[in-house]
């Protein structure tokens, strides 16, 4: 008996808890709204994939290209277009592709090989790979006519051993890369968000709970009382906040990371390098880019600036929240709008305009985005104001706390009580 009146009593504790209500709703709108974003942009990418018309540019009109390109344009519905240079296909229609000029000796030697293009207007995996997939139906719809079309030409039947392949490549703005080192940079872009929105949104929530715990304890009382700055207690719970947040961080990621280095060094012979890290030298190589000052260093910049932010906004919370479960309660709404964010990214891409730049200047978690879009295009004032913002907010969040801090509100927090019904 005595059991299930506690039990009573603490599931009424948390029902009437705004926080815990305001929690729920705030989770179910997040995980509706990701999930839209997933949607909408694979539906995105789908439709404009299949809307693209495909530009054509014919080196040597033979009777079979002529005759290829007849079936072409009939089975993907009139949407082939005939141009002087592949820039010029790739930049007016998305997608493009050249017929060699010793396309009936390629033929006959059974080994096809066309150069294709598309053009992309984001950094991001799936609208890439939309426009890739359009070349890669264009390659084996060529495969699958050619016998039709041989045999119309020289009423013979071509070899069941002829293969067609594509060398992809991809304009982003004035930049033509190849398609492997698009996709590699674009995965980068992608995957560096999510993982500094794992770090500063746990920053956020462990500074959130910090400042709580130490309310229930009283210990925060005695640190308010003594002759220190309030300021001066603000930065340091910041830097404490955020060095817990990296020593977390660290043994988090080694703890991933360790397993799928060992494996890889213990299958590579001793000869040469994998695979993958040839591919990431001649991606960087081609993109003219330094991992270090390019990558690591705006990532770490990135990451302190939302360190700082998240650690300002995760006190500021815990300052103003009466008890440890009510801050409990906010760590995963924190979680999920940095995370969100992230995942945004990969779905949506990352297009280049000063929404995104104050996006990634507000919320911080998408600044190395910003960063690697602005450098492949060739415009640097997109990250600049982009690393301003982020400056200027963390600013902002801080000296907001410091107000806070020099206020009675922090030493009880803010008490949201429900009207009871008479």
């Amino acid at each position: 008996m005595a059991l299930s009146v506690l039990v009573k009593r603490e599931i009424k504790a948390f029902l009437k808890n705004p926080a815990f209500i305001f929690t729920l709703v705030l989770i179910v709108v997040m995980y509706s709204a990701l999930f839209g974003v997933m949607r909408i942009g694979v539906e995105q990418a789908a439709v404009e994939a299949a809307r693209v018309n495909i530009g054509v540019v014919v080196v040597n009109q033979t009777s079979l290209v002529s005759e290829v390109l007849q079936l072409l344009n009939v089975t993907t519905g009139g949407r082939v277009r005939l141009y002087n240079s592949l820039r010029e296909a790739t930049l007016t229609e998305g997608v493009g592709v050249v017929i060699p000029g010793n396309f009936d000796e390629l033929v006959e030697s059974g080994l096809v090989e066309l150069r294709g293009s598309v053009r992309v207007h984001s950094i991001g995996v799936v609208s890439a790979q939309s426009r890739l997939v359009v070349l890669e139906t264009v390659k084996s719809l060529i495969e699958q006519l050619l016998p039709e079309a041989y045999s119309r030409v020289y009423n013979t039947t071509l070899p069941p051993s002829v293969r067609v392949v594509v060398t992809s490549s991809v304009v982003y703005y004035e930049r033509e890369l190849s398609a492997p080192s698009f996709m590699l940079i674009s995965n980068i872009a992608s995957m560096l968000p999510l993982l500094i929105g794992i770090i500063i949104g746990s920053n956020a929530g462990y500074a959130t709970q910090l400042v709580a715990f130490e309310k229930v304890e009283k210990a925060f009382e005695m640190l308010l009382s003594q002759p220190i700055k309030r300021s001066r207690i603000v930065l340091a719970k910041i830097i404490g906040a955020s060095v817990a947040s990296i020593i977390f961080a660290t043994a988090y990621f080694a703890g991933l990371l360790i397993p799928f280095v060992i494996m890889p060094l213990a299958t590579q012979s001793s000869s040469g390098a994998s695979a993958e890290t040839i591919s990431l030298q001649f991606t960087l190589k081609e993109l003219e880019i330094n991992p270090v000052t390019e990558i690591v260093l705006p990532a770490i910049l990135a990451l302190l600036l939302g360190l700082f932010t998240s650690g300002s906004l995760g006190i500021l919370l815990g300052s103003l929240v009466s008890d440890e479960r009510t801050a409990g309660i906010l760590i995963s709404p924190i979680m999920l709008v940095y995370m969100g964010l992230s995942f945004a990214v990969m779905f949506l891409g990352f297009d280049l305009n000063y929404v995104t730049v104050v996006l990634s200047g507000v919320l911080v978690v998408t600044l190395p985005s910003l960063h690697i879009a602005s450098l492949l295009a060739g415009e640097p004032l997109y990250a600049l104001v982009g690393v301003g913002i982020a400056v200027l907010t963390c600013i902002v969040l801080v000296a907001i706390t410091i107000v806070v801090f020099n206020r009675d509100i922090v030493v009880l927090g803010v008490r949201i009580r429900f009207k009871r019904s008479e």
